[in-house]
């Protein structure tokens, strides 16, 4: 078995970095701040070579929904929005700006950095950068925590246009699972004078026949493909189909990003990806007559470290992801030093065993994370059964492991029911002090295919009666150029558990408070501090050409009031509120490879009107320096209170020195009070600078 490489003595030291920050880290003290801690959504980055270009692989923490991407031109970059859905996500906890460096080598995926930072209306924006100018596509996996990027790659050429259109129509009849007309095409190519295609299209028809369930036929193309090509850029991939197909009548998966196109035949293999990153926030507000007020002065060090081991037989991953807090700030609440996760995971490959230890998210009716582990069986592909156990922990704490609430749940998920949907059915119980915490039944159900998407999700409380979330998410791809999507939500707000008890409350656990309510009080009491939200979105989006998209939503939410009792007053209802949205963007208008945005939203609400405009644009301004710059203008119509009028100029920057990023953050914000002039304007700034290391 060979595992060490030329990354070897690079990976031993950042692991050493790694241990030695965690070290200082948990010697740094108990945690003050009483704030969600901010945690880390991009997980990984993988690619692999398959026929016609390479497939990018993006993992990451919670469950995401592709929406939409662009452009739809060839371009050196890609940006996809991507909208959280599931339980327990925070938009707040998250990280502002992730990024992994993707190593280009020769004859490798084209891709030099993947970037996640938060996007428009609570969404999230996934920029992709390529080394040159690619036609992509994108795709959702069936797992809604990973996404495909396919890039097309010109490595052979014809001067035969009509063929080069045929192998295009024969890419889209495979994406759309029309494989009897890729058969069709890929026939019709191999007998046109384009010798240059030949590859390609012999192994697809391979292909195209293996997926329409024609063994016998596949078999012989990938014999006549070996026999014609035995050195060629698909060999090995068709010699791995044609032994799965003559020994077992499976399928063997390429494996992800190897370690070096020299290793590919090697038993064992790892992938190690992370970052390390040190950042200073600073937040200053200036009132006219009032002493100035520094609202944040703080430095951040963030450490993440993802590493996979994988061989023909199982599969071992490790992550952590940890954060250092110094406050400088006057009025500190202290440091803190938190751990996010810190999680194993070995899985067999394919069906079989598997299961993982430490703190985690995850699916099965999970809120936030726990300290525990999972175990998982798979008696066939399409099938998996687990059971999960542990230490509940409370999102403002990581410096320990909070005993005092355990839960267990079970989780069975099944793939391709009917070739229709995929399914996620759980249960999970928490307990704390004897008494029930939650006691939830739940699912996720998914349709995901090329031009449609539906996901639907439920949560049912079974000890409190009370319906936590009914979701439905839709997206259809009318035509190429016009997509229609719409999501519909009914959801605890917060999701009720014994905990929601606690809101207003001296107590700060479960067990202080019995002391002053009975078991069946402490149950009224959270049913009375939880509000009901209503969502209903509709949103559409028009390519008018290849530079440019027009995109809008209208949506409506109404949060329900909560009771007074326990000494703590209850909230109004806000009734319908109204938001609409309008954006239009433009590619390469100002600059050949830039993106420029304007956008306008308008919110009707209960207690004010507001209006806003935002001017966006993110170009590049040397091979290695981008820019963001924004503007964004508000108008607040108050009712009964003086109007509030909002400038904000901001500016981002990065520049990249291989897996090293500068970045800069920088603000102005001008508040304006139109009407009685008793309040005071003020104006303020928000510098975010640092310094992050991908690998």
């Amino acid at each position: 078995m060979k595992l060490a490489n030329s990354k070897s003595g690079r990976f031993s030291a950042v692991a050493a970095v790694v241990l030695a920050y965690l070290a200082i880290s948990m010697s740094a003290g108990s945690v003050h701040a009483q704030q969600p801690s901010a945690e880390r959504l991009l997980q990984g980055v993988s690619s692999r070579k398959v026929a016609g270009g390479w497939e990018i692989l993006v993992r990451f923490g919670h469950s995401l929904r592709y929406v939409r991407y662009a452009p739809r031109a060839k371009a050196d970059f890609v940006i996809i929005e991507l909208e959280p859905v599931g339980l327990g996500f925070d938009g707040q906890s998250m990280r502002g700006l992730e990024s992994i460096h993707h190593k280009a080598t020769p004859g490798g995926a084209p891709a030099s950095e993947v970037l996640l930072r938060a996007g428009a209306r609570g969404t999230r924006s996934l920029e992709i950068r390529f080394t040159k100018d690619v036609e992509f596509g994108v795709k959702q996996e069936q797992e809604l925590t990973s996404l495909i990027v396919f890039v097309r790659g010109n490595e052979s050429s014809t001067g035969d246009p009509r063929a080069a259109a045929l192998m295009e129509r024969g890419e889209e009849a495979m994406a759309a699972g029309d494989y009897d007309r890729a058969v069709q095409i890929y026939t019709k190519v191999l007998s046109m004078g384009a010798s240059g295609l030949h590859p390609q299209a012999l192994e697809f028809l391979g292909l195209a026949r293996e997926k329409n369930g024609q063994s016998a036929h596949a078999r012989a193309e990938y014999q006549k493909y070996l026999a014609r090509y035995p050195d060629g850029e698909g060999a090995s991939r068709v010699a791995q189909r044609l032994q799965a197909l003559m020994s077992i009548g499976g399928e063997v998966p390429e494996p992800l990003r190897l370690t070096s196109t020299d290793e590919a035949g090697t038993e064992l293999r790892y992938d190690i990806n992370g970052s390390a990153a040190v950042h200073y926030n600073r937040a200053k507000v200036f009132l006219d007559g009032f002493d100035d007020q520094v609202l944040d002065s703080s430095q951040i060090t963030d450490v993440y470290l993802n590493g996979r081991v994988l061989s023909p037989g199982f599969e071992i991953e490790a992550t952590v992801d940890a954060r250092q807090r110094f406050d400088f700030s006057a009025g500190s609440m202290g440091d803190d030093a938190r751990v996010n996760s810190l999680l194993v995971e070995f899985s067999e490959r394919g069906p079989g065993f598997w299961g993982n230890v430490g703190r985690q998210r995850g699916p099965g009716g999970v809120l936030g994370r726990f300290d525990g582990g999972r175990v998982g069986y798979r008696p066939v592909d399409w099938i998996d059964v687990s059971v999960l156990g542990g230490f509940s922990l409370d999102s403002y704490r990581s410096d320990d492991i909070n005993t005092d609430r355990y839960q267990v749940g079970l989780i069975t998920s099944v793939l391709e029911i009917g070739d229709l949907f995929d399914a996620e059915l759980y249960t999970n119980i928490q307990r704390e002090d004897d008494l029930f915490y939650r006691a939830a039944i739940g699912g996720e159900f998914r349709h995901l295919r090329p031009a449609r998407s539906l996901v639907a999700a439920f949560d049912y409380d079974v000890h409190f009666a009370s319906l936590n979330l009914a979701m439905l998410i839709a997206d259809i791809q009318i035509n190429p150029k016009l997509s229609l999507n719409t999501h519909l939500e009914y959801r605890n707000s917060p999701f009720l558990t014994l905990g929601s008890a606690l809101i207003g409350q001296s107590a700060d656990s479960i067990g202080s408070l019995q002391n002053s309510f009975s078991s069946g009080a402490m149950r009224d009491l959270a049913k009375d501090r939880t509000a009901h939200a209503k969502t209903f979105n509709v949103g559409a989006t028009y390519r008018l050409t290849n530079a440019f998209e027009v995109m809008g939503s209208w949506t409506a939410t109404d949060l329900s009031g909560t009771d007074t009792s326990g000494g703590v007053v209850g909230a109004q209802s806000t009734g319908f509120e109204f938001n609409y949205f309008a954006q239009l963007v433009a590619y390469g208008l100002i600059q050949s490879r830039g993106v420029s945005t304007i956008g306008f939203s308008a919110f009707d609400g209960d207690r004010y009107n507001r209006y806003g405009l935002q001017l966006n644009g993110r170009y590049s301004i040397a091979p290695r320096l981008r820019i963001n710059p924004i503007v964004r203008l508000d108008y607040q119509d108050v009712e009964g209170d003086d109007d509030l009028l909002t400038f904000v100029p901001r500016l981002r920057i990065d520049y990249t020195l291989g897996p090293i990023v500068l970045d800069l953050d920088f603000a102005y914000e001008l508040r304006r009070n139109l009407g009685s002039g008793i309040r005071p304007d003020e104006h303020g700034y928000s510098l975010y600078t640092g310094i992050r290391f991908d690998f």
